[in-house]
């Protein structure tokens, strides 16, 4: 998260499961605030809903210039200084540019 100029926000949900003795954690979904750009949700499964409407189609470019791609597997939305990816289920990867630095609060 941008916590000096609130430019966007990342956050995760992940839900536990039992499989008989063992307990795993899974990623449920991923919601990506940006400033100009709205709410784009990546849930499990890789189903994408941006502003509450269902994305199918890939690549596709958002009404503020960020991309939305989904290349073997895993979902990643490219804003002009952050990107976000995520496989649908295990993992998320956020990267930032340097322009960032001193800027990012939140669990790393």
């Amino acid at each position: 998260k941008d916590c000096t100029n609130e430019d966007f926000a990342v956050h995760v949900r992940n839900e536990q499961r039992h499989d008989g003795n063992r307990v795993t954690y899974t990623t449920r979904s991923v919601a990506v605030r940006a400033r100009g750009l709205g709410v784009v949700k990546i849930l499990n499964g890789r189903v994408v809903v941006f502003n509450g409407q269902s994305i199918t189609n890939f690549p596709r470019t958002l009404p503020d210039g960020s991309q939305l791609t989904a290349t073997h597997g895993v979902v990643t939305l490219t804003l002009s200084d952050v990107e976000i990816s995520f496989d649908g289920s295990h993992f998320v990867i956020v990267t930032v540019t340097s322009d960032y630095v001193n800027r990012l609060c939140g669990l790393c």
